[in-house]
């Protein structure tokens, strides 16, 4: 079995005897398997093989690095100015190898087109915003004392929708 990149090259993934096989992805985006007819030891008599084009989605991904991200609070809010509330994001929870580091992590707010490098300039900036729905994410880093890299993950998509008028059916005092 193997992967085939943009230029046609074949990089072997795997040998096997069984008719299955359980591809992981590493990377999202359109992915090309060829999977063919060989003998283990005399390659040169290889099939052309059959190729499968298939897409991967980034939240197929298996996380390796041993970083979990969750989502704290509601996957979608609401927030109604014409009863003044205020956007307050509920955050995020970051382990990594099973142990609570959000507390030590670099935690990075996306909106939009927009970063913010902390909660209270993300709040901030949501609460000035007009009505619509937003989408949020989130960009979690850890380094740990016996890293040798930097360990980043993007994902968990909040929902933020702000209500700045009133209602059809409601009637101005």
């Amino acid at each position: 079995i193997y992967e085939k990149d943009e230029s046609g090259n074949l990089k072997n993934l795997a040998f096997v005897t069984e008719s299955k096989y359980t591809y992981k992805p590493t990377k999202a985006g359109n992915v090309t398997l060829v999977v063919k007819a060989e003998y283990k030891n005399f390659k040169d008599n290889a099939s052309n093989g059959i190729e499968t084009k298939i897409t991967i989605d980034a939240n197929d991904i298996p996380d390796t690095s041993g970083l979990v991200i969750t989502l704290s609070g509601n996957k979608t809010v609401t927030i109604d100015k014409t009863k003044n509330e205020k956007y307050l994001d509920s955050g995020i929870t970051i382990k990594y190898n099973g142990k609570d580091v959000t507390k030590d992590s670099q935690i990075t707010y996306i909106l939009g087109t927009k970063t913010y490098n902390t909660k209270e300039a993300l709040e901030e900036a949501v609460n000035l915003l007009p009505e619509e729905t937003y989408e949020l994410k989130y960009k979690a880093s850890y380094k740990g004392k016996d890293m040798l890299k930097e360990i980043t993950t993007t994902s968990l998509p909040r929902a933020i929708k702000i209500i700045d008028k009133k209602e059809n059916n409601e009637e101005d005092n």
